[in-house]
């Protein structure tokens, strides 16, 4: 047998956005098994799927570019490009097509496919191909005004230390290296009262820094809200290159 890798990018909704990192995993990873896909495992006394998730959303974020790398086993003796199927031979993509049919019906409320397709051979890893993220965040009930003057003085600051406090401890953060720009977007129902406060943060040797820990920050620029209480999702997931 030999391997084939391919890239589900996938959107974790509204419906499911106070599940964790480490749950969601095992919910695609159970569509997975029931969708029938022929994912490799790992070896030693305890397989497991082999099946990669990047940038992990925090519990209480929706993202809607999502991205999960599945090793699948194929066959060797076949022709190149081709793939077996019930009663035949497909083309990769037509074979692409029947699993992201498969696993979108074995999804549940919440999560869905956008695309399934080959990655790229010799491909640097993924992870380190991310060069942002772009959120958005809800914010109910305040003044544009004083949001903008909080995110402008932000923006114009050095740096912006902030506490993660933690298991382990607690570590300090300058998330003004990570927030690239940011900007507000009244509503266009003034009833509703929403200000869309928009940030693409940069992911940076493999970290990132949390959309709520920015907003939590612009207390000290006069701005004050509570950040658990904000709707944040993730719009989209940047690449720098192919």
């Amino acid at each position: 047998m030999g391997e084939l890798k391919v890239r589900v990018n996938y959107v974790k909704g509204d419906e499911v956005r106070f599940l964790s990192h480490l749950d969601l995993a095992r919910t695609i990873k159970m569509a997975l098994r029931r969708a029938r896909w022929p994912v490799a495992q790992t070896g030693g006394f305890s397989p497991k799927m082999r099946v990669s998730f990047y940038s992990p959303l925090p519990v209480g974020t929706a993202g809607y570019d999502e991205y999960a790398d599945v090793v699948m086993d194929v066959p060797t003796d076949i022709p190149e490009g081709k793939f077996p199927i019930e009663g035949g031979i497909s083309s990769i993509p037509e074979f692409l097509s029947q699993l992201t049919l498969r696993l979108s019906e074995t999804l549940p409320l919440g999560i869905s496919v956008k695309g399934v397709f080959q990655a790229p051979k010799d491909e640097e890893p993924f992870e380190s191909r991310i060069a942002c993220s772009l959120y958005e965040a809800h914010i109910r009930g305040v003044e544009g005004k004083v949001l903008s003057s909080a995110i402008d003085d932000f923006l114009i600051s050095p740096s912006v230390s902030y506490d993660i406090h933690g298991p382990k401890g607690t570590r300090t953060l300058d998330l003004r290296r990570f927030v690239e720009n940011g900007h507000i977007t009244p509503s266009a129902n003034p009833e509703t009262s929403i200000i869309r406060l928009s940030m693409n943060i940069k992911h940076m040797d493999g970290r990132t820094a949390r959309p709520q820990w920015v907003i939590d920050s612009l207390s000290r620029f006069g701005f004050c809200v509570d950040a658990r209480e904000i709707i944040v999702n993730r719009l989209e997931i940047i690449l720098d290159r192919y």
